[in-house]
C-alpha cells in the first residue's frame, strides 16, 4: 500500500484521483478547505510556505500528485500576479517542503496550452518546443520547470487538454457557441463542424497515474495525456443536444466568429486562442505513451464506461 499526498484534493482532478486511488492505498488530501469527506485531511495554503512546512513535517509519503492550480481566466479576472502566486510559487514551496522526504513519485499535472494554443497544422507532440501565451500557461511552464529540475525519484510531467467527466462537461461545452432563448436551444456552428479536438476523459487520466504507479520502473518523463478518440464539433453539437426538444443550429462563417471575437478582445483572455479553439483542429498525440502499453480508450462520446 502506497501513501499518497493529493493536493488541490477539492478539485473535480484532486477529488476523482482521491477516490480512485484510496480504495487501496493510504491517501491524504491537501487543499485551502476542510473536506469531512476526506479522512486524513490536510488543510492548509500552498503559497504560504512556513505553514505548508509546518504541516508535511513529520509526514512521509511515497507518491504526491500536484493538482492544486489556479487555472480557467474566462474573463480576465483573475491577476497574472495571482496566476504565478499558487501555481510557481506554490509549487516551489511545496517541492521544497519535500526536499527531504524520499518521494518516489512526483505527479505533475499541466496542460497542453504551454504549447502555445494556436498555430498548429498538425498533431502536436511532447517533441514541440513550449510557446506559453497565457498567464496561466506561462505559470504552468515555470512550474514544469521547477519540477523537472527536483530530486525527486521519479517526476512525471501530464500535460492535458480540457478534462472532462459524464458530469463534468462545462469546459468542453465552451467549444461551442450557445443560447437559450424563449426555451429554444440556439447553436451557432463555425464552418462546417468538422475541426476536431483533443480531450482528456478524467478516467483515461486516472488509468494513466495508476498504471505508472503500478508499473514503477519508468523514468521520469514529460507525457500528452487525451483521450485516443478525438471528436468534432458536430459531435460536440450533438451530444450538448441530447434530450433537448427545442434546438435550432445556425451555421456561420469562420470570418464572422473570429471578428466578434476580436471584438470583444478586451474580454476574451486571449482571443487567438479562443478563436482556434472555437474555429480549427486541436489535436494532440499521446504515441509517446502508448508506445508503453498505456490505452486511453475511455470515451463518453463512445459509450464507452
Amino acid at each position: 500500500m502506497n501513501k499518497i499526498l493529493i493536493t488541490g484534493v477539492n478539485g473535480f482532478v484532486g477529488n476523482y484521483l482521491y477516490n480512485q486511488l484510496s480504495l487501496f492505498n493510504d491517501v491524504y488530501g491537501l487543499d485551502l478547505k476542510n473536506n469531512t469527506a476526506i479522512k486524513k485531511m490536510i488543510v492548509c495554503d500552498i503559497t504560504q510556505k512556513i505553514v505548508l512546512n509546518a504541516k508535511l513535517q513529520n509526514l512521509e509519503f511515497d507518491i504526491v500528485i500536484h493538482c492544486a492550480a489556479l487555472a480557467h481566466n474566462d474573463y480576465n479576472s483573475i491577476k497574472s500576479e495571482d496566476f504565478f502566486s499558487v501555481n510557481v510559487t506554490g509549487t516551489k514551496n511545496l517541492i521544497l517542503a519535500l526536499s527531504s522526504k524520499k518521494i518516489h513519485q512526483f505527479y505533475f499535472l499541466s496542460t497542453i496550452s504551454v504549447y502555445g494554443e494556436y498555430g498548429f497544422s498538425k498533431f502536436i507532440n511532447e517533441n514541440f518546443s513550449i510557446n506559453p501565451k497565457t498567464d496561466y500557461s506561462k505559470s504552468k511552464a515555470e512550474a514544469e520547470k521547477l519540477v523537472s529540475t527536483s530530486n525527486f525519484t521519479n517526476y512525471y510531467i501530464l500535460r492535458m487538454p480540457v478534462i472532462h467527466s459524464q458530469s463534468f462537461l462545462k469546459d468542453i461545452y465552451k467549444r461551442i457557441i450557445t443560447f437559450k432563448v424563449l426555451g429554444v436551444y440556439l447553436i451557432f456552428k463555425p464552418g462546417n463542424g468538422k475541426q476536431i479536438n483533443s480531450f482528456c476523459y478524467i478516467k483515461n487520466l486516472n488509468y494513466t497515474i495508476t498504471k505508472l504507479i503500478e508499473t514503477k520502473d519508468i523514468a521520469s518523463n514529460i507525457f500528452n495525456i487525451a483521450d485516443s478518440y478525438n471528436y468534432t464539433t458536430n459531435e460536440l453539437i450533438n451530444y450538448y443536444l441530447l434530450g433537448k426538444k427545442k434546438t435550432l443550429i445556425i451555421t456561420i462563417p469562420k470570418i464572422i466568429v473570429y471578428f466578434l471575437i476580436f471584438l470583444y478582445k478586451n474580454k476574451v483572455n486571449d482571443y487567438k486562442s479562443a478563436y482556434w479553439k472555437l474555429c480549427m483542429n486541436n489535436i494532440y498525440s499521446t504515441d509517446k505513451i502508448k508506445k508503453l502499453g498505456f490505452k486511453l480508450d475511455h470515451s463518453i462520446f463512445l459509450n464507452k464506461p
